[in-house]
């Protein structure tokens, strides 16, 4: 996976991408923005999908901590959450958001990225690795991904992270 944090689709099912994501070794957990419309919303969405452990404590700096860490996870090659639906994600919060939770997931891109020595509550050693996002929309993608440019995200084509 290249540099970036959100990648953009629009064909084909979010199910065969993650099917190709898990085929080249990514953890690639699926989310849906019809699920995350609030802050709660998207702390257990994020926490069922990513199977997060029972003592996550469903607030800002602890979904930093376990989506920096998945040390109860095997290591891929990278971690990618694929979003249907994005332009759903914190719709019924404040307009500033958004760019609060994607401010999160650049932090731990930028973390995950790092080739610092990283080890994990057990003291084992844990490898670089991406992070990422895919941002899946149907019908109402221009809405969707014009959100998450006015948030901060350039968000690339696909095509890009799959080097196709």
């Amino acid at each position: 996976m290249q540099a970036s944090l959100a990648y953009a689709s629009s064909e084909g099912t979010l199910e065969a991408i993650r099917y190709e994501l898990v085929r080249r070794e990514f953890n690639a957990p699926r989310l849906d923005g019809r699920n995350m419309r609030t802050w709660p919303e998207l702390y257990n969405e994020v926490a069922a999908a990513c199977q997060f452990p029972l003592y996550f404590g469903k607030n800002y700096a602890a979904l930093f901590d376990l989506l920096t860490d998945f040390e109860w996870a095997p290591s891929p090659a990278a971690y990618c959450l694929c979003i249907a639906h994005p332009g759903l994600v914190l719709e019924s919060e404040a307009a500033n958001e958004l760019k609060l939770f994607v401010d999160l997931l650049r932090d731990a891109a930028e973390q995950w990225r790092e080739e610092l020595p990283r080890w994990d509550i057990w003291g084992r050693p844990m490898p670089s690795a991406d992070f990422g996002a895919v941002l899946h929309a149907g019908v109402d993608k221009l809405h969707a991904f014009e959100r998450w440019e006015a948030a901060g995200v350039t968000v690339l084509p696909l095509s890009q992270m799959l080097g196709e």
